[in-house]
């Protein structure tokens, strides 16, 4: 096996010159970009991934074998809201198809949520307007309700992901919750498929709570006077 071999002496010259074969790896753009996947700690408990109870199907209907933990597509326009939650076991993110949904940290509400099947329309967004044209939309269904060219919706078990194109524009948001800290992440990709240049403003908003989601019901007015933004 030569290339142990070789592994074995570039593992020794790296030890006697002081980690430069480490710091050549390091220097390439490709590996640079996935550096801080090495300050992630290992969980410590790893919940099983069940299959998902729309997906199951009768014995007899089964072809071939389906990996658990997968991907699970969502209408926005369903009459009951498909939703996702992601949770780290402290802080949880629960999103519907169209993009609303609340952020939890234990038992505080971190944003305000009102439960609404109807309506759906509460939740942390991100709009999008076009400088030179005034075009205004969000990177979700919700709350611009801009009827998009097209428009989907992936859920797995570590994120959420929406996708939508508006004329030559693409946009995808992804939505995780850290392992690690108590944090949520969402990750905005504008993509330009036109021929001409395109100045886009966003602007991400979110109604902050900060109080227990029973007492923010109660007393809503109470609860606003306490948080400035």
């Amino acid at each position: 096996m030569a290339h142990h071999q070789g592994m074995t002496i570039v593992s020794i010259a790296d030890a006697l010159l002081g980690g430069m074969m480490r710091e050549r790896f390091h220097s390439e753009p490709i590996v640079r970009a996935a550096e801080l996947l090495l300050h992630e700690r290992m969980p410590r408990e790893i919940a099983a991934a069940p299959s998902w109870a729309s997906d199951t199907k009768p014995h007899r209907r089964i072809r071939e074998l389906e990996t658990t933990g997968g991907w699970r597509t969502a209408d926005p326009h369903a009459a009951s809201p498909s939703t996702q939650l992601l949770s780290n076991g402290r802080y949880s993110v629960m999103l519907t198809a169209a993009g609303s949904g609340y952020s939890r940290w234990r038992d505080f509400a971190v944003t305000r949520w009102r439960e609404d099947a109807t309506c759906d329309d509460w939740g942390s967004y991100v709009y999008l307007r076009d400088v030179e044209s005034d075009r205004l939309w969000s990177a979700t269904y919700q709350p611009t309700s801009a009827r998009p060219d097209q428009y989907s919706v992936a859920f797995s078990e570590e994120r959420a992901t929406f996708s939508r194109q508006d004329g030559d524009l693409h946009t995808t948001l992804e939505v995780i919750v850290s392992t690690e800290d108590d944090a949520e992440v969402r990750r905005l990709t504008i993509t330009n498929n036109g021929e001409r240049m395109r100045n886009i403003e966003v602007t991400s908003y979110a109604e902050i709570a900060i109080a227990a989601q029973a007492a923010d019901v109660a007393h809503p007015a109470f609860s606003k006077m306490s948080v400035e933004t």
